[in-house]
C-alpha cells in the first residue's frame, strides 16, 4: 500500500468530493460519507492507495495548518503591498 498526501478540491452536486493527489497527478472522486468528519474544501489528507483505490484517509491537520498558514502569509504581503505602479490621469 502506498501512502500520500491529497486535498479535497471540491464538493460537486452535494454528494461527491474530489481529492487531488499532485504527486502522482490524479483525482479521485469519491462518495462524502466515505471523508472524515470535520473535512471541508481545502483540508488535506494522508491517503492509502492500493491498486489505484483509496484504502484509508486520515486528515492531515499539520499539512493543512501548514497550507492555510502560507495562503494567509500571501495574503497578507498583497494587502500590504502600497499603491499602484499604473499612474492616474
Amino acid at each position: 500500500m502506498e501512502t500520500y498526501k491529497g486535498v479535497l478540491d471540491r464538493i460537486e452536486d452535494g454528494r461527491h468530493a474530489v481529492i487531488l493527489i499532485e504527486e502522482i497527478n490524479k483525482q479521485f472522486v469519491i462518495d462524502i460519507s466515505e471523508l472524515p468528519e470535520q473535512s471541508s474544501e481545502g483540508t488535506w489528507f494522508t491517503l492509502k492507495l492500493e491498486n489505484d483505490e483509496i484504502k484509508e484517509i486520515t486528515i492531515n491537520q499539520e499539512e493543512t495548518t501548514h497550507r492555510e498558514d502560507l495562503i494567509r502569509n500571501k495574503l497578507e504581503r498583497l494587502r500590504s503591498r502600497k499603491g499602484s505602479k499604473f499612474k492616474n490621469h
